[in-house]
């Protein structure tokens, strides 16, 4: 996963160390608020892929990414980008400014393009 520097670097805030909250899920809250918050998860599992995949369907079409340079990767209805590579799925949701979940898609976006080396 990128690091808190440079994840602090694509969306412009001080970003905490990135703590585990879940199964390959980890959250970077922002250092001088903490509301602000990127979550990042790696599912390598495939019981875990399986579980991801199946909340997908339940919450209804995802839109496809227009970026050229992430084939195959989706916006779901929730804003969560998400993307199936090198046989695991990551993800990525950023809540760090006061615009809505959609609105920092790009956001997600980039930090995808960091995390993928892209």
């Amino acid at each position: 996963m990128p690091s808190a520097p440079a994840l602090s670097g694509i969306v412009g805030i001080p970003l905490a160390d990135g703590q585990v909250v879940g199964a390959g899920t980890c959250q970077f809250l922002g250092l001088n608020e903490q509301s602000r918050v990127i979550t990042l998860a790696l599912l390598t599992d495939i019981g875990d892929q399986t579980i991801f995949n199946d909340l997908q369907v339940s919450l209804g079409p995802s839109t496809p990414l227009t970026d050229p340079t992430l084939v195959n990767a989706f916006v779901d209805p929730t804003s969560l980008v998400y993307i199936n590579a090198n046989g695991s799925i990551y993800t990525v949701r950023t809540l760090i400014t006061d615009a809505t979940p959609a609105e920092q898609v790009p956001l997600s976006v980039a930090v995808l393009h960091v995390w993928l080396n892209i």
